[in-house]
């Protein structure tokens, strides 16, 4: 997994390794929603927190985008920890905290090699360490088995701007960079994500069911949910990066269609938008996810949760 942990990641960290079928080689930070350091911190609190006796590598990645540009942190988002104000600073250190895509890449390369033709990769976050892996070696990464990624928005708006999906937005270079890579890639865009939304109250509702973790989801969406009741209108949030996982688990789960994708990597307004290409010739196919099963995802998500 690539991540860059705020509520939404948390999430698909959760359902991740609450599900028996699914094993974690290694977790890698990237800088968005917060820096890649504290992505990291944040991953590993909530590792150590649900599941202590896990023994999972945590990299933190790159600090900045491909063209050297500083991260879009999202304090009134995600909070200022990026989980709401839960982290607990200096307790975790289950990662390697110097920041660096170097290390990173070494970490993904490294395990897709141990792995040839088996290992996926769960981009939720910006693309930079992605992208970068492929720059560095593109033989090694032409072994995944597939990059599975929460990225942009077809035919609805942005979530940053009136055109762009934040993980795009970030780092545009690196999102046109892996879209152009030939690699196998499912997208998860706006288009679904944001037709799973996670109410508080189906939090108290399943909370019986896995106390522990529910707990720890109401504790970390407290600034998630203002922002999403102010600017969507319902108590409760979206599961945005939990969706490629869901994936994994059930594929039956989504409808996805083959698409020619470009990203706009201008500095204008339409900077970070994902739109079909047309360039020529149109370059590699992307399978994006235009139908989600809501309710069975919801069960699905809960079903995991529940798991001992």
């Amino acid at each position: 997994m690539d991540v860059d942990t705020g509520v939404d990641d948390a999430l698909a960290i959760m359902l991740a390794l609450s599900t028996p079928a699914l094993e974690v080689v290694g977790i890698s930070s990237v800088s968005g929603n917060v820096s890649s350091v504290q992505a990291a911190q944040n991953t590993s609190f909530i590792i150590q927190h649900l599941w202590p006796q896990k023994r999972i590598p945590i990299l933190a990645g790159a600090s900045e985008s491909l063209a050297g540009e500083a991260y879009h942190a999202a304090p009134e988002i995600h909070g200022p920890d990026g989980i709401g104000g839960v982290y607990e600073s200096g307790r975790h250190s289950n990662f390697n905290s110097a920041a660096g895509s170097d290390q990173a890449v070494s970490a993904i390369l490294e395990a897709v090699a141990a792995h040839p033709g088996e290992l996926t990769l769960a981009a939720c976050g910006p693309l930079t360490n992605i992208a970068s892996a492929i720059l560095t070696d593109p033989h090694t990464m032409g072994q995944l088995r597939e990059i599975m990624m929460m990225a942009g928005a077809l035919h609805r708006p942005g979530n940053i701007t009136p055109f762009a999906e934040f993980n795009v937005f970030c780092d545009p270079t690196a999102a046109q960079t892996v879209l152009a890579s030939g690699l196998p890639i499912r997208m998860f865009p706006l288009d679904v994500t944001e037709r799973v939304p996670l109410m508080r109250s189906e939090i108290k509702r399943h909370a019986a069911r896995c106390p522990r973790i529910a707990d720890l989801i109401m504790r970390i969406i407290r600034f998630y949910v203002r922002f999403h009741r102010k600017n969507y209108g319902f108590d409760g949030v979206f599961m945005h990066d939990a969706l490629p996982i869901a994936y994994l688990i059930h594929p039956g789960l989504f409808v996805f269609k083959d698409m020619h994708l470009g990203v706009d990597t201008s500095p204008g307004d339409t900077r970070g938008q994902t739109k079909p290409s047309t360039i020529a010739p149109a370059g590699p196919l992307v399978k994006a996810a235009l139908e989600v099963d809501e309710q069975g995802l919801h069960t699905l998500f809960w079903q995991q949760l529940a798991n001992p």
